[in-house]
């Protein structure tokens, strides 16, 4: 898409579909003038912001016994910046919980003693990129 204006040239690049892939992706505008200049360029990388791509409970034990720690751990993958794991029982958040992140992996420990108010609720844990 190029727009001229007298002394200025104006040159937009539209990529209608970024996808994953292009991350890091390297863009290089140059302009020429005459061979009797050398070519003036700028070039950019393409950082992006990637929702993850999956988030499971690894290995969950079941069934539990109330009043016994357990630790239940979620693993979040291909999330940039690394994804924020919120745990929740039923609708209620869960607090006590620890992450660790690597690449585009993060994974989250929950400490979590059940009791006998808990049985038939369900522990999800939530992965996001804000």
């Amino acid at each position: 898409n190029e727009h001229n204006s007298g002394d200025v040239i104006e040159n937009r690049l539209l990529w209608p579909a970024i996808q994953r892939s292009d991350l890091n992706s390297i863009f290089t505008c140059q302009a020429t003038n005459t061979q009797l200049a050398e070519p003036k360029e700028s070039s950019y990388v393409l950082d992006l912001h990637l929702k993850p791509l999956s988030v499971k409970i690894e290995n969950p034990p079941m069934p539990l016994v109330a009043d016994r720690r357990y630790e239940i751990s979620c693993e979040s993958v291909g999330s940039r910046p690394n994804a924020i794991i919120t745990w929740y029982k039923g609708k209620r958040q869960l607090r006590r919980s620890r992450e660790e992140s690597l690449n585009n992996t993060t994974r989250s420990e929950l400490s979590f003693v059940p009791n006998t108010e808990d049985d038939g609720k369900s522990i999800t844990c939530r992965a996001e990129n804000p």
